[in-house]
């Protein structure tokens, strides 16, 4: 679809997006729910293999500047 309108595309993966308005629940908004949880003086379950929890956590703006960028400079198959 992209090479039909002329359009570079993009694809973001980002585990966990977060920012100022994020709000927490258990299984999804990992940063916020854990302070909410230290605050709030509940346990947090960890989920994962092993008890390893892994996520990326990127910033909502991080993810804004990164799509302005790519904008103005699109390029293809780069990581």
């Amino acid at each position: 679809m992209a090479a039909i309108v002329n359009m570079p595309p993009c694809c973001l993966r980002g585990g966990c997006l977060t920012g100022p308005n994020h709000s927490g629940v258990e299984v999804h908004g990992f940063l916020s729910y854990l302070i909410k949880c230290n605050l709030e003086e509940k346990e947090y379950k960890v989920y994962g293999y092993k008890g390893k929890q892994v996520r990326d956590n990127i910033h909502s703006q991080d993810v804004a500047r990164f799509m302005f960028e790519f904008y103005q400079a699109p390029a293809a198959a780069k990581l």
